[in-house]
């Protein structure tokens, strides 16, 4: 998540109040806005007794980048993830780039280095990563690509997993949760099934 200037006074007395604590890059919770309405919600399991955190910057950046935005903020951030030893570091930073490869690759229909488990291969580094807020865009990708593969049974199941999971970060009312159910449902319908095969057999 990316918070503006303009409202970083009212966030931190609102997470002070919540007990939040968010001098961290991977966050366990999101929250929402909406007129007054404040809701804060779990976008993964929490421990009894965890420390609820989010992020003020873009948790995909490498780290380096990651430390030099945050001095706009006046403090060091001493996560796991910025505070690891350079070997961690550089596989994890290694692990960020494959991920920006990964969604060039996926927005291409045309690209021939997909594979069907391109999009499971995106969701396992987000998971590994812990980048939790983002899941449900790894798992919309991963869903669009198995339809594009003509795989149901795989297209169902990261469908599934997308809607549950844009229900819990961005609500109810999320704007792909219907394309994701209905590619839940009746994958063959989407107006994704097979059009990387259909692609693939038209190619010389």
């Amino acid at each position: 998540m990316t918070v503006d200037q303009s409202t970083f006074a009212l966030l931190r007395r609102i997470y002070s109040l919540s007990s939040l604590h968010p001098l961290t890059v991977t966050q366990s919770v999101q929250y929402r806005i909406k007129g007054l309405t404040h809701t804060t919600v779990a976008v993964r399991d929490i421990r009894p007794g965890e420390e609820l955190t989010i992020s003020y910057i873009d948790s995909t950046l490498l780290r380096e980048e990651r430390q030099k935005l945050l001095q706009t903020w006046g403090f060091n951030c001493t996560c796991a993830a910025c505070s690891a030893d350079k070997d961690a570091a550089r596989r994890s930073d290694a692990r960020l780039l494959r991920i920006a490869e990964l969604k060039d690759e996926l927005e291409n229909v045309t690209s021939t280095a997909v594979t069907p488990e391109t999009g499971a291969e995106l969701v396992a580094l987000h998971r590994e990563e812990r980048l939790d807020l983002y899941i449900s865009k790894a798992y919309t990708r991963a869903a669009l690509n198995f339809a594009l593969f003509a795989k149901e049974a795989e297209a169902k199941e990261y469908a599934a997993l997308a809607v549950e999971a844009l229900k819990r970060e961005w609500g109810p009312l999320s704007g792909d949760i219907p394309g994701m159910e209905r590619l839940a449902s009746d994958p063959k319908s989407h107006w994704a099934w097979g059009k990387r095969l259909r692609r693939a057999s038209r190619r010389p």
